[in-house]
């Protein structure tokens, strides 16, 4: 979580910075800048759906612990409601108890992403603690903030999981890291032919172009490679964009050059 709240977490906008990415684009939807606010509302169908399944888990874990009929509903509603859009007005939660009100009130104000992150307001601890004491419970207030916090966690932790299951299980990896350039690059590679590489090279221009091309971008990314080095250990002039970029160079294993 320290480096989730910090920013430094590996999301699309982060990677494109540190220069390890082409591209900063969600791997479930068409948004082109992902960033932390983005994986936690990603309006992909099955993010949605995700987020519903994962709100139904805390909602059933909040009634095991005996949580405050009210606070239930405000704390599921809000999250709920702030996860579909964050930035439109907070809704009518209908909470008539004085009381539960200026807690949730301090909670707003704290707003639903601090919540997410931790961030439990004192008063709604103590609007739990009271409850408990009204059914003569022995459970405390406090110890159930400190495993709801952890459930808020787990929640920022299954979205960011759920994440990376789309981008490294699928090639969305490679479409954000350059497999556009990489096929015109591989064309290019294999038109120029062995040229002055060595004759063990010679097999690797055998493959057809299609084949080369058709194969898994794995497959793409060794040839290319192993040709790409090749060349540039005899000294030849090719520039392009594996050439220059560092984030292309990195993608596909090639040493950084210096400027």
């Amino acid at each position: 979580m320290s480096k989730w709240i910090s920013g430094d977490t590996a999301t699309g906008r982060v990677m494109l910075r540190r220069k390890q990415r082409l591209i900063a684009k969600c791997p479930k939807c068409d948004e082109d800048d992902e960033h932390l606010l983005h994986i936690l509302i990603c309006p992909s169908t099955e993010s949605i759906d995700f987020r519903t399944s994962l709100i139904a888990e805390l909602a059933v874990w909040l009634r095991k612990e005996y949580t405050e009929p009210d606070l239930q509903k405000f704390l599921i509603a809000g999250i709920t409601s702030w996860l579909t859009d964050p930035l439109a007005d907070e809704i009518d939660y209908g909470i008539d108890n004085h009381t539960l009100f200026s807690a949730a009130s301090v909670q707003l104000e704290l707003g639903w992403y601090a919540f997410l992150c931790g961030y439990i307001a004192n008063p709604v601890v103590t609007i739990q603690q009271q409850h408990y004491s009204s059914i003569e419970s022995k459970k405390r207030g406090e110890r159930w903030a400190i495993r709801l916090i952890h459930k808020c966690w787990n929640i920022i932790f299954q979205l960011w999981e759920h994440r990376n299951k789309a981008l490294h299980e699928t090639e969305e990896i490679h479409n954000n890291s350059g497999a556009d350039l990489l096929s015109m690059a591989i064309i290019i590679e294999h038109a120029l032919g062995q040229q002055q590489l060595n004759k063990v090279y010679r097999p690797y221009f055998r493959q057809q172009l299609q084949n080369i091309l058709d194969s898994p971008i794995p497959n793409q990314l060794r040839w290319f490679l192993i040709i790409r080095s090749g060349r540039e250990s005899t000294g030849t002039d090719i520039t392009d964009d594996f050439t220059t970029d560092k984030s292309l160079r990195s993608w596909v294993g090639l040493p950084s050059r210096e400027n």
